[in-house]
C-alpha cells in the first residue's frame, strides 16, 4: 500500500519508521534536513515544497507572459509562495493593496493547485480521486 506522511518530525518519523518496511511511503515536509534524515534512514521518497514553488512560479510567469501586461517573475514567485503557504497577500501588484483579479484563468488554476498542495487536505482529495476508493 502507498502511504503519504505529512511532516517528518517526531510523530511523522515514528509513523514512517513503523510503516516503511511493509509499505511504500512518501514524506512531505518543508524542513530539508528532516526529509533527508528520514529518507536516508528508511529509504522513502520525499516531496519538497521547493519543487512545487518552482513549478508554480514558472507556470505563473509563463502564463503572465502570455497575458497582456502580465506580472513579472518576482510577482509570480510571491503569488506562488503566498498560495503554497496559504498566507494571503503576495508581493508587487498582488500585494496587500492589490488583487488577484487581473490574473488569467490558467494562473488562477495554478494558484488553486498550490493552495491544495500547501495544506494537508490534498491527502483526502487524492484518496477521493482514486478509483480504488470508490470500488471498495
Amino acid at each position: 500500500m502507498r502511504v503519504v506522511v505529512v511532516g517528518a518530525g517526531q510523530v511523522g518519523g515514528t509513523v514512517v519508521k513503523s510503516l516503511a518496511e511493509a509499505h511504500e511511503c512518501t514524506v512531505i515536509d518543508v524542513d530539508r534536513t528532516r526529509l533527508e534524515a528520514v529518507s536516508h534512514a528508511y529509504g522513502v521518497r520525499i516531496v519538497h515544497h521547493l519543487l512545487a514553488l518552482a513549478v508554480g512560479t514558472l507556470g505563473l510567469a509563463l502564463d503572465a507572459k502570455a497575458e497582456a501586461g502580465g506580472a513579472g517573475v518576482f510577482t509570480a514567485l510571491g503569488a506562488a509562495a503566498a498560495c503554497l503557504g496559504n498566507v494571503g497577500p503576495a508581493f508587487g501588484e498582488l500585494g496587500p493593496s492589490g488583487s488577484y483579479a487581473p490574473l488569467g484563468g490558467a494562473s488562477k488554476v495554478i494558484l488553486g493547485a498550490l493552495m491544495l498542495l500547501g495544506r494537508i487536505e490534498i491527502v483526502p482529495l487524492a484518496v477521493l480521486l482514486r478509483r480504488g476508493y470508490w470500488r471498495a
